[in-house]
């Protein structure tokens, strides 16, 4: 049974034996359109089908090290990949090219390790593959999950979040004193976890200023709504967001 375009075929299972065995128990791939081997059949430009999987190779062996041993074996890879902390892969462009690298390769003796050569399996389409791992997690959860998770959705969808709440998180309080009093809090927050930073980093002198209001004193010192006071607006309805930005004052003391 094959599966339609775009859907994940429940009887092709290559998938899940992609990490177990080598080649000798791998077969062409499946009828299934999404078999994640699918693109060898397809025709498709690759030598993934003919590769072998080198373990105890020594640990700082690179490709051109690899590469060097091959060709004085008389080997023609196609592709060679070392996986860190891993084995290293080898394409070749054909099964005869393969199998003489493993009977040469296979107990052979390199930088005084014995290598261990076998046929590996092709890699997996990615894209299907995710498809098919994520399909079977769908049909494997659990019913009474499954039906948490559906009414989650069902009520996410009844009640959709209001935007004004995302623009103007406060609207719904007075705006004197209750978001007043937010905001302080709010800057009073923000303004602690600066001064614990600046004390972490600053091994130095501080400022008179610092020193001579208490804000960076050795003693902790509680911070007040005159460490960073709120402006109120005089417009308390409507649109009331100024339309420029305060960049500081002037020698006379007017906000510029």
């Amino acid at each position: 049974m094959e599966c339609s375009k775009g859907s994940v075929n429940s009887a092709c299972e290559c998938w899940k034996l992609k990490d177990t065995g080598g080649i000798s128990e791998f077969k062409s791939p499946c009828s299934s359109t999404n078999c994640i081997y699918a693109y060898i059949r397809a025709g498709h430009t690759s030598f993934e089908q003919y590769k072998i999987q080198i373990e105890n190779l020594y640990r700082f062996a690179s490709t051109k090290v690899v590469k060097k041993l091959l060709t004085s074996l008389e080997l023609k890879p196609s592709k060679v990949k070392i996986i860190h902390k891993g084995p290293c892969f080898i394409s070749f462009r054909s099964s005869e090219d393969r199998d003489q690298a493993v009977t040469k390769l296979n107990g052979y003796v390199f930088k005084g390790l014995t290598l261990k050569v076998r046929t590996a399996r092709p890699a997996a389409d990615p894209a299907l593959l995710k498809r098919a791992q994520e399909a079977d997690e769908t049909n494997n959860t659990p019913v009474e999950k499954r039906a948490r998770i559906d009414e989650m959705e069902s009520e996410s969808s009844q009640n959709p979040v209001n935007p004004i709440d995302l623009v103007a998180p406060l609207w719904r309080l007075a705006y004197n004193p209750d978001q007043i009093q937010a905001k302080q809090e709010t800057a009073l927050s923000h303004l602690a976890k600066l001064r614990s930073t600046v004390r972490k980093v600053n091994t130095f002198r501080y400022c008179n200023t610092c020193l001579r209001t208490g804000f960076m004193s050795s003693k902790s010192i509680r911070l007040a709504e005159e460490f960073c006071p709120i402006n109120r607006s005089p417009v308390e309805t409507g649109y009331r967001n100024k339309a420029e930005f305060t960049i500081g004052q002037d020698g006379e003391g007017k906000s510029k």
